[in-house]
């Protein structure tokens, strides 16, 4: 009887734990993968270093978010993270990581509803070192602050926020992704904005701006899907507030090879014809045209500059996914519908 009871009482505990613990081994992590950044975390303070964010980072990738998610889910959740996903090779590094993270707090301040919550999202961690893992667990209590999106949320691509290196980039990326799609971020408090990037140390604006904005702004604009610019405006002497203006990069593209399909076109029209003829005659070496469609490009002088500039937009990255440029040019110039 004792064993029959001691069978059963190790059954209802492994019903509790499979109950209370969910294991989320990593889902691959690509160019395509999101973070959906919760706006209630990214407006809370947390005192989180360069490598802990790109954990905390990971974690979110890796949850199953949505919108009044049923508080009835909620349990403890066992993270696997391969050591090779966080970029960095520094076995001391995970050895304080994992010392350090248990201990990190985030604070959530109401201050309409005089309402102030801390709560550590991550009380357990574990390097693995000799199988390649960072395993972390995160309290129930803990998951529905990562889950739930209906407050509002940042999206932003996991591998450009991955490789960011600046404590600050990582800060002020999420924040001017959740106001990519509106293009601006406007009246930004200097001083609130400092608390938000951890930078509230630096006194004088000018620091600030060299050592936070102006670094967040270099390395986002060679790392990231997104660019800003910024106004500042004073009250009397100090600047109080900062409007962003927001680019996306792939628009930023866009308008960059638009204004080199110009400037060469402008420089084509001050050629003679003489010099054109000559230009066209380098550009169609590199197409397979029939004789036939070569004189009928140099012979017309509007298939000619139609041929030139749509050649120029292929090369500039206007025309994009152009597999055979020929195929493409015959259809644009009209030669497809015709027998040459």
């Amino acid at each position: 009887m004792h064993t029959e009871t001691l069978f059963a009482t190790l059954i209802i505990t492994c019903y509790i734990c499979t109950l209370y613990i969910k294991i989320h081994f990593m889902k691959q992590i690509t160019e395509k993968t999101k973070v959906r950044e919760p706006l209630i975390l990214l407006l809370s303070k947390v005192e989180f270093s360069l490598l802990e964010r790109r954990i905390y980072w990971i974690v979110l990738s890796q949850m199953e978010q949505g919108f009044n998610v049923s508080q009835d889910l909620f349990q403890n959740l066992e993270f696997k993270i391969p050591i090779s996903e966080l970029k960095e090779t520094n076995r001391q590094r995970f050895i304080d990581l994992q010392k350090k993270i248990p201990s990190r707090i985030v604070s959530k301040s109401d201050y309409t509803n005089d309402s102030f919550k801390s709560f550590v999202p991550f009380p357990l961690a574990h390097y693995d070192g000799k199988n390649g893992f960072f395993e972390l667990t995160m309290f129930a209590e803990a998951v529905p602050h990562f889950m739930e999106l209906k407050k509002g949320y940042s999206e932003f691509e996991i591998m450009a926020a991955l490789s960011l290196t600046s404590e600050y980039s990582q800060r002020l990326y999420p924040l001017l992704s959740s106001w990519k799609d509106k293009g601006k971020w406007l009246n930004v408090d200097v001083e609130h904005l400092k608390e938000l990037l951890g930078a509230s140390h630096y006194t004088s604006f000018g620091n600030f701006k060299q050592r936070v904005l102006d670094v967040a702004q270099k390395e986002m604009r060679e790392k990231t899907n997104i660019y800003f610019d910024m106004v500042f405006h004073k009250i009397g002497r100090n600047i109080t507030t900062i409007d962003f203006i927001i680019y996306r990069m792939d628009e930023i593209e866009a308008i960059e090879a638009h204004k080199a399909v110009k400037a060469e076109m402008d420089s084509v029209e001050k050629l003679d014809i003489g010099r054109i003829m000559v230009q066209a005659s380098q550009i169609l070496s590199s197409y397979n045209f029939s004789s036939k469609q070569y004189q009928a490009i140099m012979s017309n002088p509007k298939i000619l500059q139609l041929f030139i500039e749509e050649d120029s937009k292929i090369t500039h990255g206007v025309r994009k996914n152009v597999h055979n440029k020929t195929a493409y040019m015959a259809t644009i110039l009209g030669f497809s519908n015709k027998k040459s």
